[in-house]
């Protein structure tokens, strides 16, 4: 099965805004731009992704796929705008996850291509940081605060223990100085370029 994946971006003085107290805006950005340039790497060497799509106002230097550019209804139509040029199988991915592998993309795509949908929640167990679609159900993308309850909602006929992946790689994004120092700790190698 051939799935593409869709990278929302934020790309201005808001990026990572939840880090200004320990980094300046320039850093900030380079702390996005090097996550997504990591995803990007890490979603080509999954064999199963055919196409990788960022979502975002502008177009970024270090994103070598396709770009749509973000129709400025915030996250979740831009998803939405993305998702209907895409069709399905489809993984929504934020760009923020600086320990995913492949390993980690391939256990969410087996999964949802057994049970038709895969979420991957973050470590707070309250948001959603990979949705894998792999059938036609009606699925809204509700990204943003409780994301995490606002999916599974959705998904009330399905036992979540069936479609819930919980592993580090998606557990973990880099949006507080602790997800920095968790990285650290966990063997993220470039989190040393980010000193907070």
């Amino acid at each position: 099965m051939r799935w593409t994946a869709i990278v929302p971006y934020k790309a201005n003085s808001l990026v990572k805004s939840r880090l200004a107290p320990v980094l300046d805006r320039e850093d900030r950005n380079r702390l996005a731009t090097t996550l997504l340039a990591h995803l990007q790497e890490t979603l080509s060497r999954c064999s199963r992704i055919d196409r990788c799509l960022l979502v975002s106002k502008e177009r970024c230097s270090v994103w070598a796929g396709d770009w749509l550019r973000d129709p400025g209804r915030g996250l979740n139509a831009a998803l939405e705008a993305g998702a209907e040029m895409a069709g399905r199988p489809l993984l929504v991915i934020h760009g923020d996850l600086p320990l995913v592998t492949p390993d980690d993309l391939n256990a969410l795509l087996d999964v949802a291509e057994r049970e038709g949908i895969a979420i991957a929640p973050d470590r707070h167990e309250t948001g959603t940081n990979a949705v894998a679609l792999c059938d036609n159900r009606t699925f809204s993308f509700m990204f943003g605060r409780d994301s995490k309850m606002l999916h599974l909602k959705q998904l009330h006929n399905l036992r979540p223990c069936d479609f819930i992946v919980n592993r580090l790689g998606f557990q973990l994004d880099c949006d507080t100085p602790q997800d920095i120092e968790i990285a650290k700790e966990s063997g993220w190698s470039r989190a040393s370029e980010f000193p907070l």
